[in-house]
């Protein structure tokens, strides 16, 4: 088991923490002082962000959300999306797991990718 706390991590501003990357996952701290921002960007694979400590709004497609400790972002794909730290934060982005599945689906083989998150 590997544990962080994010909240008291030692990240320096503007300089992402790549946490664990594997074959299966990547986790990423970001500490963003206030006012700072990721500019507009895209990664491309699905992404989940955690805000962990802060306020931060994120905009995508003239959308906006905004949330503190505990709000969950997801961006699909190569979706274009801006973070910006109304006050002092840390994140942690997330790609997931894929893995394949297979179900009998009227008599017939059915595949499926599925995405999970892992923590380890």
């Amino acid at each position: 088991m590997e544990t962080w706390d994010i909240a008291t991590h030692a990240v320096e501003p503007r300089q992402p923490v790549v946490l664990r990357s594997d074959e299966e996952t990547r986790v990423i701290a970001i500490n963003l002082p206030e006012g700072d921002r990721l500019q507009e960007h895209q990664v491309h694979e699905r992404a989940w962000v955690v805000v962990a400590a802060g306020d931060v709004e994120f905009e995508q497609g003239g959308e906006s959300a905004r949330g503190g400790p505990g709000f969950l972002v997801h961006f699909d794909p190569n979706e274009r999306h801006e973070v910006r730290a109304v006050a002092d934060s840390r994140l942690r982005r997330k790609r997931p797991t894929r893995q394949r599945s297979t179900r009998m689906v009227r008599g017939r083989r059915k595949s499926t990718l599925i995405y999970r998150l892992r923590d380890s």
